[in-house]
């Protein structure tokens, strides 16, 4: 320890006192000790003694309560610092502090420059980081203020943000049964921006099956302490994919669940064609009988056995049939050769629940077949192709040398076969000639019927009757179109055009030529005849000129016609000009300065003969 006296020589006043100067003892730097000068008079051994012990910093106290309470994670504390006081209790300016954090996660922050700060204390031994920062993990943050081995400490606890993030917890990808409850219950955990877990934060779920929104999922729990909710979900009736839209509530932040609802049990059969196939030949395919199988909410249900069984010695290309992934399971059917009903039946293997189909079986004979496309034809005209058939069995078997009368109907008649019978060659083949067949002259299909000897009648062909080249064109509304304003609309105008029997000719082309009403009118374009041999302008617009004007509609390429009339009539007045002198000159005041005339015209300057 080293002591200095800049003044060691002193001389008593007047009252034999003596003073040493203010700053010429300084003490030495060692805390708490005591500095002694001893002074002596003259020469001798006589001496007085003064002792000074020096100031230092001798502790750090809290400015205000040394637990500041709960915050939210990472936000300020309003921490009011601390004060350096020495060993009297006095504040002790000047004195160095350091400020270190710790808790809250690792990451709060001192005086915004980290987790340390090295601080100088004011004249009144204050000082305190411009803000203290808590970590952003729930829990207690320590802030510790240190002046060499001397310290203390201050506490803020961390509370978690506002709800900001969810996650799925569990349940996630389930599959169960439709109608009933999941395994493992939806769950979600709700956590701050920092990831801390938010307890009381409360949810909203919304359902879709297959995209499709089907309705809400009600979660009344809100989080527990660790930030989790935990709902059971039940499947809907209805077999598919859902969805599972789950919303922090009030926010549009949410986390998607998927489930998957598959059929139940087996429970019922039901057609999937017609009950009654129809007639066939004895011992012919009826071709394929399908079921769906379904669960008791009308699912369908894949992987279940199906059983068929046919009786009348009929025999199926299946008898036992699993479900496809949409419930259907199907045979082909071959009835019995014995003429009569034939019923085949579906069951739901190991149950006895089925469904029935019936088909009806003729008897064995002679039937002829179609072999030649069915043909077409212009009406009133012959068919010029020759039309080939064949006659069989009921199984299929060619019948050489059997008579077949042939006959004709339909589209209204007037149709003519002129070979009324046939009989087939060795392949069991016959021919019907070339232009032995004229359809009628109304539009539509017409029948051959054939019925083999011993057999039954049967449609053979069915010729399809097509309208004649366009003849004639006909107004399909009034000609008479009647009135409008000049540059009006009038409407729409429409022709039917017909072959010389009568019949619609679709797609034919019409052309239309309008005059009149000074030659300004208008028309929309035409379109090609419909199927019933119709053509429409949607608008025709009269000419500025008043007077009649006319539409007149050809089949293109021909001079064939029809004409639709319309008469323009002059519009509102607008216009009002002296028809002489504006100009009157002068007259004496009370006489007559003449006539005044003036003339009035439409917007298409059209006059006004009467208009008051």
């Amino acid at each position: 320890m080293v002591v200095v006296l800049s003044v060691t020589t002193f001389t008593s006043d007047s009252n034999g006192q003596i003073t040493i100067p203010a700053g010429s003892w300084t003490m030495g730097a060692a805390n708490g000790y005591v500095n002694t000068i001893d002074v002596y008079i003259g020469g001798s051994a006589t001496k007085a003694t003064v002792n000074a012990t020096g100031l230092y910093a001798a502790d750090v106290q809290i400015n205000g309560s040394s637990n500041l309470g709960t915050f939210t994670v990472g936000s300020g504390t309003g921490f009011a610092g601390v004060t350096v006081v020495d060993q009297n209790g006095n504040p002790f300016g000047g004195a160095t502090v350091t400020f270190s954090i710790s808790g809250g996660g690792g990451d709060g922050d001192v005086n915004m420059e980290g987790q340390q700060a090295v601080l100088t204390t004011a004249s009144d031994g204050g000082v305190a980081p411009s803000q203290w920062d808590l970590g952003t993990t729930v829990g207690v943050n320590t802030l510790t203020a240190s002046i060499g081995a001397t310290s203390a400490t201050v506490t803020a606890t961390g509370i978690p943000d506002v709800a900001a993030q969810i996650a799925i917890a569990g349940g996630q990808g389930q599959t169960g049964v439709v109608n009933s409850t999941l395994t493992n219950q939806l769950s979600v955990t709700i956590t701050d921006r920092f990831g801390n877990s938010v307890s009381d934060a409360t949810v909203t779920a919304v359902v879709s099956l297959e995209g499709t929104e089907v309705g809400i999922f009600s979660i009344p729990e809100a989080s527990n302490a660790e930030g989790l909710i935990s709902r059971p979900f039940q499947l809907s009736t209805t077999a598919g994919v859902y969805t599972i839209d789950v919303f922090i509530e009030d926010t549009s932040t949410s986390t998607i669940f998927t489930a998957t609802a598959v059929a139940g049990a087996a429970a019922d059969i039901l057609r999937a064609v017609d009950s009654d196939i129809g007639t066939f030949s004895a011992g012919t395919s009826v071709g394929l009988v399908s079921v769906t199988v379904v669960d008791s909410f009308g699912n369908s249900v894949s992987g279940a056995t199906v059983t068929f069984a046919a009786n009348n010695s009929g025999s199926l290309t299946f008898t036992t049939v699993i479900t496809g992934v949409s419930g259907l399971a199907a045979t082909s059917w071959t009835l019995g050769n014995v003429a009569g009903t034939n019923t085949l039946s579906a069951y739901i293997s190991g149950t006895s629940t089925n469904v029935t189909f019936t088909a009806t079986g003729l008897a064995n004979g002679p039937q002829p077949n179609r072999v030649s496309a069915n043909p077409t034809a212009t009406v009133g005209t012959a068919i010029t192709t020759p039309l080939t058939f064949t006659v069989s069995d009921s199984f299929g078997n060619a019948l050489a040398n059997w008579t077949v009368t042939l006959s004709t109907a339909g589209a209204a008649s007037g149709a003519v076969i002129a070979t009324t019978t046939l009989v087939s060659d060795a392949n069991g083949t016959a021919t019907i000639p070339a232009g032995s067949w004229t359809l009628g002259t109304l539009a539509g299909n017409y029948v051959l019927t054939a019925t083999a000897a011993g057999g039954t009648a049967v449609t053979l062909f069915t010729a399809t009757a097509s309208a004649d080249s366009p003849v004639t064109i006909s107004a399909a509304v009034a000609t008479d179109r009647g009135t409008a304003t000049v540059g009006t609309s009038i409407g729409a105008i429409s022709v039917t055009v017909v072959d010389q029997y009568g019949n619609a000719v679709s797609g034919q082309v019409v052309t239309l030529a309008i005059s009149g009403g000074g030659g300004d009118g208008a028309v929309s374009s035409t379109s090609p005849t419909s199927v019933n041999g119709l053509s429409t302008v949607v608008q025709w617009t009269l000419g500025s000129t008043v007077g009649t004007n006319t539409a007149v509609v050809f089949i293109a390429g021909t001079s064939t016609q029809v004409t639709f009339t319309a008469v323009g009539t002059v519009s509102a007045p607008v216009i009002l000009e002296y028809a002489g002198s504006s100009t009157f000159g002068t007259a004496t005041v009370v006489t007559n300065v003449g006539a005044l005339s003036v003339t009035v015209t439409d917007e298409f300057e059209i006059q006004f003969l009467a208009q008051p």
